[in-house]
């Protein structure tokens, strides 16, 4: 488990801010920091201040984390096939990778947020208006297994794929 010690900057606060524990964990120090109303705490040791810690990069490094550990889950998704590559190169490819497995993680997120505002824990069937080529549709079809899939688009051809590669139901 990631600590506060490994985001410390070290850097003396010229405010007096809430303290932390270095032991402390990331989930603790954003809660802490969520209490108390502040951006960043300090980190104190025996009495003594060893730097800062910044919300920002708690937060930054906390959805990195969930990100890659969705993108682990629900990796195989998009490694069935060569959708999401775009490039030669492998810093420009993790760029898009990047790009392309966020905007179906946070579809899921919106989507599973939603539902729980509402009370709806499993969706029965599932729209995707407008599918593309299924960017977004095949990580639905991954988080919501049960649900049946119908995907609609414009142009005939990405309603098309999506049935036949993601088994949706074309509108």
């Amino acid at each position: 488990m990631e600590r506060v010690r490994d985001f410390l900057i070290a850097e003396q606060p010229t405010k007096d801010f809430p303290s932390i524990s270095p032991e402390a964990s990331l989930e603790e120090a954003l809660a802490r920091m969520r209490d108390e109303k502040v951006a960043r705490l300090r980190v104190m040791e025996n009495g003594t201040c060893l730097g800062v810690v910044h919300r920002i990069d708690l937060a930054v490094h906390r959805e990195r984390s969930r990100l890659a550990e969705e993108r682990q889950r629900l990796g195989a998704i998009a490694e069935r096939d060569d959708m999401h590559k775009r490039s030669d190169d492998p810093a420009m490819q993790r760029h898009y990778d990047d790009w392309y497995y966020g905007v179906g993680l946070r579809a899921i997120d919106h989507i599973k947020a939603t539902m729980r505002a509402v009370g709806k824990t499993e969706p029965q069937r599932i729209l995707d208006l407008p599918c593309g080529h299924g960017r977004v549709l095949r990580f639905l079809k991954e988080a919501f297994s049960a649900a049946a899939l119908t995907a609609c688009y414009i142009d005939s051809d990405g309603g098309d794929f999506c049935a036949a590669e993601l088994r949706a139901t074309p509108a």
